[in-house]
């Protein structure tokens, strides 16, 4: 009799295998497709750029994006390595802004960021230059000045016969009423002596405006041009 009931009970299990296994099948199946064909973004145009003016190992810098979809949630990864622990989601605007960090044992050079958008699904790539940080050197034998001449600034020439800068300035488009022509001290910055151009045609204050401006050491000259 305990063969009989070992037999009966083993040809069951047997039986019920294929089902189960069936099953379990099935339900993969569907997980796997509702995951990975979601609804595509047919007309992805989105875009993703650093804040920082320099993106240093170490550091952190700010993030943008523009051109999402609204409610769009952003991921950047760098390989297989999410960056943002939690999605970017993009606002009414399509725009969205944070902050990333940036490893310390980055490499120096142009990273690809792989872009990915979900609801709905697009995928795009942005180059984020991360710059090698360069000590400075030498700058305590730099001496600096400065000084606020007039409005409007143009160009500058040195002189090493006059020893001093001239300077050109015109405020405003043409027509211009004010402009002039400084000789600056280079190393007082302070104002030796100015001068104005001569009128423009038509008694209206108008000026023929200096902007470019060359030196001439050989004839004692200093040029100027009236337009820019």
């Amino acid at each position: 009799m305990a063969n009989v009931r070992s037999t009966t009970a083993s040809t069951t299990a047997r039986a019920a295998r294929p089902h189960l296994l069936g099953l379990a099948l099935l339900l993969a199946t569907g997980a796997a497709g509702a995951q990975v064909f979601a609804q595509p973004d047919t007309a992805f145009n989105g875009s993703v750029r650093a804040t920082a003016p320099v993106v240093l190992p170490g550091s952190e810098t700010g993030i943008e994006g523009n051109g999402f979809t609204p409610g769009q949630k952003v991921t950047l990864l760098r390989g297989e390595t999410v960056l943002n622990a939690q999605p970017y989601v993009a606002n009414g605007e399509g725009k969205f802004s944070g902050t990333l960090a940036i490893p310390a044992d980055a490499v120096a050079g142009p990273q690809p960021i792989v872009v990915r958008a979900a609801a709905p699904d697009a995928a795009a790539v942005f180059s984020l230059k991360v710059s090698r940080e360069v000590p400075l050197s030498g700058q305590e034998r730099i001496q600096a000045a400065s000084n606020r001449l007039v409005q409007g600034l143009y160009q500058v020439a040195y002189s090493p016969a006059s020893k001093a800068a001239f300077v050109t300035s015109a405020v405003g488009r043409p027509p211009v009423k004010q402009s002039e022509l400084l000789k600056v001290d280079p190393e007082s910055l302070q104002i030796i002596a100015r001068v104005s151009p001569q009128a423009a045609p038509g008694n209206d204050g108008n000026l023929f405006a200096v902007y470019g401006v060359g030196v001439d050491d050989a004839n004692g000259n200093v040029w100027v041009t009236n337009t820019r």
